[in-house]
Parts: C-alpha cells; sequence; structure tokens
C-alpha cells in the first residue's frame, strides 16, 4: 500500500481495538480473565459457596410463567455474551497491530517499546483488578488513578512515536 495508508489502517484498528479493550474491560470488573476466575464485585466469598440461603421474604413462584429457552439455565454458559471474552479478544488485536507495526519500525528501541506498551498497561489495569496482581481490592479512586495511568501510558506512547511509512 502506497504512502503509508496501510500502516495508518493498522493504527487505526489497532487504536480501536485497543478502546474496545479499555471498555470491555470496565464492564467485565477488570481484566478478570488474567484473574483465573470470576471476580464478582460486593458479594463475600462465604455465600454460595456450598451453603444454603435462606430467604424469608415475600416470595411467589414463577408457576406459569413461560421463559425463552435463552434464559433456562444449563449449565452452560454463553461466552460471546461476557465482556471478559471482546476485553481479551481485543487485547490479542492490539498486540497483533503492535506486533505488526513493530514490524515497520527501523528503530529496534522503539519496535520494543510498540510491543511492550500495552504489556505495561495490561499489568497496570492488572493492579486495579481484584486477584490478578494483588489480592486487596483497590478503592475506587484507586481503581480510576490506576485506570487512567494505563490509557495515559499508551495514549502517550502513541503520540510520542509518530506514525510508520510502511516501507
Amino acid at each position: 500500500m502506497s504512502g503509508g495508508g496501510g500502516s495508518l489502517r493498522l493504527r487505526t484498528v489497532g487504536d480501536a481495538a485497543w478502546w474496545v479493550f479499555i471498555v470491555a474491560s470496565l464492564i467485565a470488573g477488570g481484566v478478570t480473565w488474567l484473574a483465573g476466575e470470576r471476580y464478582v464485585p460486593f458479594v463475600p466469598p462465604s455465600m454460595g459457596a456450598g451453603t444454603d440461603v435462606a430467604y424469608s421474604g415475600s416470595y411467589s413462584g414463577l408457576d406459569g410463567v413461560v421463559m425463552t429457552k435463552a434464559y433456562v439455565a444449563d449449565e452452560t454458559t454463553n461466552w460471546w455474551l461476557e465482556p471478559a471474552f471482546y476485553s481479551v479478544a481485543a487485547f490479542v488485536v492490539v498486540v497483533a497491530a503492535a506486533l505488526w507495526e513493530a514490524c515497520t519500525q527501523r528503530d529496534v528501541i522503539a519496535a520494543a517499546a510498540t510491543v511492550t506498551v500495552p504489556f505495561a498497561a495490561l499489568a497496570v489495569l492488572g493492579l486495579a483488578t481484584p486477584g490478578v496482581i494483588l489480592d486487596d481490592d483497590p478503592s475506587p479512586t484507586a481503581t480510576l488513578a490506576l485506570v487512567v495511568v494505563a490509557v495515559g501510558l499508551r495514549g502517550w506512547w502513541k503520540r510520542t512515536v509518530p506514525p510508520t511509512s510502511g516501507q
């Protein structure tokens, strides 16, 4: 592709994938796919761990209520409905775009940093996600600060390194 149009399109794909990764991670509650098990905020760990929960409030059964087949619990999950799936898929696209862009870099240091920066931002987001790097729940202010640092890190790098010509 002449004139670096391919490089510009690749950079645009990488940028779009980055924002899909960030938004999907925020909706998922962090980079939960790195934690090994889904972290559910605001639910004590003892809930649902083999203990029965007694409910004493008003309750009316769902007898006679027709439910859609999509909602019937059959012990399977619809992975394509999970935001964590889109988070990891978008991160794979970000890394692939960074690798391709790194191949077009003339400077080895810039090429290495182009691939490393998304992983550094992922590590910062891992700090903000309980159970990934730290077991403690960071405060909402600390989580916000870590997300801003992660986004700012990649944004700073993308603005520091000029797009390659693709030649």
